[in-house]
C-alpha cells in the first residue's frame, strides 16, 4: 500500500478524527491518484475490524499547497460550494504550514475524459462538450467576490498583456533563430488579441479528469485551489493544452462543440482564442526551453532552441487558420 509523506499522514490522521465516527475509522488502503488531480489520494476506510468490501467507505483526500501568497488553497473550494458552483463535499479539514487536506466524499458521475475515447458514441462527446460550456459559463457568470477572487491581488490574476511583456522581456535571452519566430509569434498575438477583454474567474488550466458528470451536467469539479481572473477565453484557449493527449478528430468536435455552446449559452463572442491559445502555449514552451537549456551543453542548446523554432513557427500558422485548424495541431512540446 503508498503512504504519503509522514506530514501528510498526520493531516491525514487528523482528518480522520475530526469525521467524528465512532469507533474512530481505520484506514484500509491509500494510494495516490495523480491522473483525477494533483495531490490527491483515494483512501478507503473503515470502522469494523474485519471490514469487507461493502462495509468500507471510500473517500477523496486532497493534499493542496499553500502558495506564497500565503491564499489559503481550500477556501476555494469552500467559496464556490457557497456560490452554488460543483464542489466536492468536504467531510473534513486538516492543515499546516505547508498544505491544506480537505478530506472529501467520492465525486459521483462519470469523469469527463473517460466521455473522450475512441468508442464513444458522436453524441456522447457532444454531451460532454455542452456539458463543460454550461459549466463554464456558470463559472465564469460568478462574482469574483463571492470565490474571494480581487484584482487587487497580482497572484490572484492573469493577463494577455502581461504574459506578453514577460514572455517579451525575456527574449534577449534566447538565440537568434528562435528569438525571431518567438518575436513574430508575439506580434501576431497582440494584434489578434482583445485588449479590453472583462476579467472574470477562470481555472486557467482545466482538468478533464477533475470534472464528473451526471445526466449531461458537470456534478462535481476539483481544481477550485488555481482559480484566478482572466478574460473568459483563457478557459478554452488553454483547454487545448489539456486536450493534447485526445485523439485528433474528437479533440476538434469536443473544442467545436464546447465553443459552439458556451457562446450560444453566455451570447457572447470571443475572437481572440486562436491568440489566446498561441499565447498558452508560448508560455509552456518558453518556460520548458529556458529549463532545458539551463541544465545543456552550448550545442544541445543550439539544437533545442532550433527545434523549438520550428514548433513555435507551425503553432503560429496553425492559430493563423482559425480555432478549428488549432484545434487539430500538435501543441505538446
Amino acid at each position: 500500500m503508498a503512504a504519503p509523506i509522514p506530514a501528510q499522514q498526520t493531516l491525514l490522521e487528523q482528518a480522520l478524527t475530526d469525521l467524528s465516527l465512532r469507533p474512530r475509522p481505520a484506514i484500509r488502503s491509500i494510494r495516490p491518484a495523480p491522473g483525477v488531480h494533483r495531490g490527491a489520494w483515494l483512501v478507503r476506510i473503515s470502522s469494523a475490524q474485519r471490514a469487507t468490501c461493502d462495509q468500507e467507505r471510500a473517500l477523496l483526500a486532497l493534499f493542496l499547497s499553500r502558495s506564497a501568497s500565503d491564499i489559503d488553497p481550500g477556501a476555494r473550494y469552500e467559496r464556490a460550494a457557497l456560490a452554488g458552483l460543483p464542489a466536492p463535499s468536504i467531510l473534513a479539514r486538516a492543515e499546516n504550514d505547508d498544505q491544506v487536506l480537505l478530506l472529501c466524499a467520492m465525486p459521483s458521475g462519470e469523469p469527463l475524459v473517460n466521455m473522450l475515447r475512441a468508442e464513444r458514441a458522436p453524441w456522447e462527446i457532444s454531451s460532454a462538450a455542452v456539458s463543460l460550456a454550461r459549466f463554464l459559463a456558470r463559472v465564469h457568470r460568478t462574482s469574483p467576490e463571492e470565490l474571494g477572487l480581487t484584482s487587487n491581488e497580482p497572484v490572484a490574476a492573469w493577463s494577455s498583456e502581461r504574459a506578453l511583456e514577460e514572455i517579451r522581456s525575456s527574449l534577449s535571452a534566447f538565440p537568434l533563430p528562435l528569438r525571431s519566430t518567438l518575436s513574430q509569434a508575439l506580434d501576431w498575438i497582440d494584434a489578434n488579441l482583445d485588449h479590453g477583454a472583462v476579467a472574470v474567474p477562470t481555472f486557467g488550466a482545466l482538468s478533464m479528469a477533475g470534472l464528473f458528470a451526471v445526466a449531461g451536467e458537470i456534478e462535481v469539479a476539483l481544481g477550485w485551489e488555481s482559480l484566478t481572473l482572466a478574460p473568459a477565453g483563457h478557459d478554452i484557449a488553454t483547454l487545448l493544452q489539456a486536450m493534447q493527449p485526445i485523439e485528433v478528430t474528437i479533440r476538434q468536435q469536443f473544442v467545436a462543440v464546447t465553443v459552439a455552446s458556451y457562446l450560444q449559452t453566455t451570447r457572447s463572442q470571443l475572437p481572440d482564442l486562436p491568440a489566446l491559445a498561441l499565447l498558452a502555449f508560448l508560455e509552456r514552451a518558453t518556460m520548458a526551453w529556458s529549463a532545458r537549456s539551463s541544465n545543456a551543453s552550448a550545442a544541445l542548446s543550439d539544437v533545442s532552441a532550433a527545434d523549438m523554432a520550428d514548433r513555435v513557427e507551425r503553432a503560429l500558422q496553425a492559430s493563423r487558420g482559425g480555432l478549428t485548424t488549432a484545434a487539430r495541431h500538435d501543441f505538446t512540446l
